[in-house]
């Protein structure tokens, strides 16, 4: 089960991780996939986030699997963008016009 994102306390990593754990003990959840979104601000500060997420977790006694959020591309096709897009173009002219 992932981690609900919370707006109980925004910019409090470490408080609104313990929010969400709370519940999710409260439901029977003993195990949790955090995956962490919306790291903004230098990425200098980026260590303290996650460190006060994994600190919140093992607080109150929750084993977790920590990562980033990786969202900027949606993977289609293993093969380069350009090379697959043509590929596409050439078998359907809808998708051409739309390019």
């Amino acid at each position: 089960m992932a981690a609900a994102v919370s707006r109980h306390a925004p910019g409090r990593p470490r408080l609104d991780t313990l929010y969400s754990a709370i519940e999710m003990l409260e439901s029977g959840t003993t195990t949790v996939q955090h995956i962490q979104g919306g790291l903004s601000g230098p990425e200098e500060n980026w260590d303290r986030t996650v460190d006060d997420v994994v600190e919140a977790y093992r607080e109150i006694g929750m084993r977790v699997s920590w990562s980033f959020m990786i969202r900027d591309r949606n993977q289609l096709t293993y093969e380069a963008d350009d090379r697959f897009l043509a590929r596409c173009r050439r078998m359907s002219p809808a998708i051409s016009a739309r390019s």
